[in-house]
């Protein structure tokens, strides 16, 4: 990996939800580690806490003193590869009201091109939190004022308020930045860490260069593997984009470790996607360095940790095919893709995972999971948004035909469901993309 920009690609002074939070010496009990011996050097206790079996136990030395937690805090990014996988946080989720005028799941009509204006702007990102969420950032209920400024940038202040969102992982949110009072005809992207107030601003992309209809995901520190080099850990990351040229289906990438968009590759098996099923591609999964989507009848599947993203070949069948709403890819625990449909279970909402043998190129139906609180008339009540990949947790949305209508989220491990919205009108959400803390900073927030 050619490594072009070697500084932080984040611009600092935004205002991260931890800001507001500070220990108290209540929380401490400070022992006097120079007493009765030598004093372990910083170092040490890294190299010490590394060695702990589990993220629990750095968590209680976190607790024992201001230094040691000092410590865990400074050397979160090195504890978080060198331990099992962390506890992925599920804080909640961003949606807006209404549908934006321009950019990815949106169709470029001529009637709509006629009518855009900057009236049409979309309202603020409202982030809905989980009630661990709500424990942790102290929002109770739901806020339009979670983005709002992302720090200097340029000659001003980043106004993240006028801003969509697009994707999500690994503690990081990508959002595509619109102009207040005008549509604006360029793309531009930032990511950003809410939990700590990082933002990054992607060049922006004009002209030729600019996708009108797109989806996107990105890949992060987390996912790279263990003997890659340091300086492309915590800070880094890439964005995926996948759009229609008027022949072909294009795949593009930033990456942080050179500050710059990459050449622009085709999809090579099978046809180019229709406007319409791009618009619906949703959320992407990642998995070793692979971005995956749901298609009618197999998943589209890109590899972006390399400097060019190239796609892989996937089996041409095998997946089944219910509506867009219905279906979801998701990871199962042992780190396997696969499939998430939801159905009408004798009155009951249920939920079938179709797991993905890579060894043999099929799809293969596993077990299927029923809420007997979530009564629905039909399986069209149901809509899946967005699954957590590192908590397992899926979020979902009834409609008017259930008895419960709102927004859920369900772990799949324990099928604890838990209601985070109270609404008939959260099916309507636009732009619904879930929110989870990363390693790093579930160990930078304890400290």
């Amino acid at each position: 990996m050619s490594v072009g920009c070697h500084q932080s690609p984040y611009c600092g002074g935004g205002r991260g939800w931890l800001s507001p939070r500070c220990r108290t010496s209540g929380g401490f009990r400070e022992y006097d580690t120079g007493r009765g011996g030598a004093s372990l050097t910083d170092d040490v206790l890294a190299a010490i806490f590394t060695r702990l079996p589990n993220a629990a136990d750095v968590v209680r030395c976190a607790a024992t003193c201001r230094r040691w937690a000092s410590v865990v805090a400074k050397e979160a990014d090195a504890l978080s590869r060198a331990l099992p996988p962390l506890p992925g946080l599920a804080l909640g989720l961003f949606h807006q009201d209404r549908q934006d005028t321009a950019g990815a799941a949106t169709t470029n009509t001529r009637k709509r091109k006629r009518r855009s204006t900057g009236l049409e702007c979309s309202a603020p990102p409202c982030f809905v939190p989980t009630a661990s969420g709500a424990r942790l950032l102290g929002f109770n209920l739901p806020s339009t004022t979670a983005l709002r400024s992302g720090g200097q940038h340029g000659h001003g202040v980043l106004d993240l308020s006028h801003s969509r969102p697009i994707a999500s992982r690994n503690g990081r949110l990508v959002l595509e930045l619109q102009s207040e009072g005008h549509v604006d005809r360029s793309l531009r992207l930032c990511v950003c860490n809410p939990m700590m107030g990082d933002v990054a601003v992607l060049p922006t992309l004009l002209g030729n260069d600019r996708p009108k209809i797109y989806a996107c995901t990105l890949l992060t520190g987390a996912d790279l593997d263990l003997d890659r080099p340091r300086h492309a850990s915590s800070d880094f990351f890439r964005v995926l984009i996948i759009y229609n040229r008027d022949r072909f289906t294009a795949f593009r990438s930033y990456s942080s470790d050179t500050c710059s968009w990459s050449m622009e590759t085709k999809k090579t098996s099978g046809p180019k996607l229709t406007n319409w099923d791009l618009g619906k591609l949703g959320q992407g999964i990642v998995l070793h360095g692979v971005a995956y989507w749901p298609l009618k009848r197999t998943a589209l599947a890109v590899r972006f940790d390399t400097p060019a993203p190239a796609q892989v070949r996937m089996p041409p069948d095998g997946v089944p095919n219910p509506l867009q709403q219905l279906r979801l890819l998701s990871v199962t625990p042992d780190g396997k893709l696969c499939l998430l449909d939801a159905g009408n279970g004798a009155g009951y909402a249920s939920f079938v995972r179709t797991v993905f043998e890579a060894s043999t190129g099929e799809w293969v139906r596993e077990c299927s999971v029923t809420s007997t609180r979530l009564k629905v008339k039909s399986a069209a009540d149901i809509n899946l948004r967005w699954f957590c990949e590192n908590s397992g947790i899926l979020l979902f949305t009834l409609g008017r035909g259930s008895s419960n209508p709102g927004t859920f989220a369900m772990s799949l491990a324990t099928k604890e469901v838990e209601k985070l919205h109270d609404s008939v009108d959260c099916s309507s959400w636009r732009n619904f993309v879930g929110y989870e803390m990363d390693g790093v900073t579930y160990l930078k927030s304890i400290a």
